[in-house]
This record gives C-alpha cells, structure tokens and sequence, in this order.
C-alpha cells in the first residue's frame, strides 16, 4: 500500500530489556540505561525512545527503517502518561527543531475506522486523539502527533 501522507519526523520506541538482555526498572539504577542519543522513558514502561527527525519518511518507511535499522518499533501509546511524556518532549524539541509532526505505530490499515497499533494489534485509546479526529476516511490510516493539535493525534 502507498500512501500519500509524508511527515519529516517520526518517532520510535525501544523497549530496554532488548538492549540490555534484561529488564531495568529506574528503581535498580541510578543510570541512564539508554544509549545515546535515546531517551530514558522506563518510569512510564516505554523503555527508551529515539526522537529521529534526520529524514522524512512514510509512515511505512518509517516502519522499515524502526524495525532494520533499529531493531525497534514505531511507538505504541497505551496510558495518559505516556502521551504526557511523548508531549513534553515533542514540545522541548520543538523549542530546538521546529514545529513537525511524528509517526506512532497507530493504522487502520485493513480495517477503515478500527484503530489499533502495528505490531500488537491493540487498540488505540480514544484520549491519543485530538476533538474531530480521526477524520481523513481511507485518505488517512496512519497516526502522528500532530504539532497543529498540541502532538495529538
């Protein structure tokens, strides 16, 4: 499927227990088990996320390149934490990078109207999406954040 939405950003999630061999909670060490430059998010069970804004890519590119060149995964919203989190950063970087929006693994790629994540195949909860949204029909099937609803979907 091509699709016809293109963002300059993306965002990817790496869960630490894939890089480390072993789970790390925040409460066992006081270090970042993050490699640079991903981001320290295990208090809210995100393990560590990469910000990647170094190339525009479809959301199926993006896909590709979390998975080969990663060995990740697009990111997976499942609490108001963690949306919480994702802002704050996304805002941060905004501050430093400019306004762009970025990729999660959220589609409803096969199923028009069902929203659920690449992946896990669970749902996405309704409180990732801004008031209207989602709107685009069949012209829209993959979820960003958007920086025009404050990096909701």
């Amino acid at each position: 499927i091509s699709l016809r939405m293109r963002l300059p950003c993306f965002l990817i999630v790496f869960f630490v227990h894939q890089y480390l061999g072993t789970h790390v909670s925040a409460m066992e060490t006081k270090t970042n088990p993050c490699p640079h430059p991903w981001v320290q998010a295990t208090w809210y069970n995100m393990g560590c996320v990469l910000f990647n804004y170094t190339k525009a890519y479809s959301w199926e590119q993006a896909n590709v390149y979390c998975n080969k060149e990663e060995n990740a995964t697009l990111v997976k919203i499942d609490t108001e934490e963690q949306l919480e989190f994702l802002q704050m950063e996304l805002f941060l970087l905004e501050d430093h990078d400019g306004k762009v929006s970025w990729w999660t693994a959220g589609t409803d790629i096969g199923s028009e109207g069902s929203w659920y994540y690449a992946g896990s195949c669970t749902h996405v909860p309704d409180f990732v999406w801004h008031t209207g949204q989602p709107s685009h029909g069949t012209n829209g099937n993959c979820l960003a954040l958007y920086y025009q609803y404050g990096y909701e979907g």
